[in-house]
């Protein structure tokens, strides 16, 4: 399985749940950026890793609530942007 940078978290966490269901280990980066998804409650539908990226670029304390939720809307913000850019270029088809 490879994981696209492009894919949406929804597929992200597809693909983990079917690897480790059977038995395939799962990279250490890879098991990482979903567990940021979970964190952040990022919707199925946002692409994963741009999402991903943006939140680690911010500064944030996990034990501050307005700091976490101001990383929730930074991933959430750039995951809806990539798909603006993704369907101005035809890569994926908003539903």
């Amino acid at each position: 399985m490879l994981f696209d940078e492009n894919a949406l978290a929804g597929d992200w966490r597809e693909e983990v749940l079917h690897c480790r269901d059977k038995g395939v280990s799962v990279n250490r980066q890879i098991a990482f950026a979903v567990a940021v998804a979970d964190l952040l409650q990022l919707p199925d539908e946002l692409p994963l890793m741009p999402a991903v990226s943006a939140a680690m670029s911010v500064p944030t304390r996990l034990s501050d609530r307005a700091s976490l939720a101001h990383l929730r809307a930074v991933a959430h913000a750039a995951g809806r942007e990539a798909l603006v850019d993704a369907d101005k270029s035809g890569r994926f088809k908003l539903t």
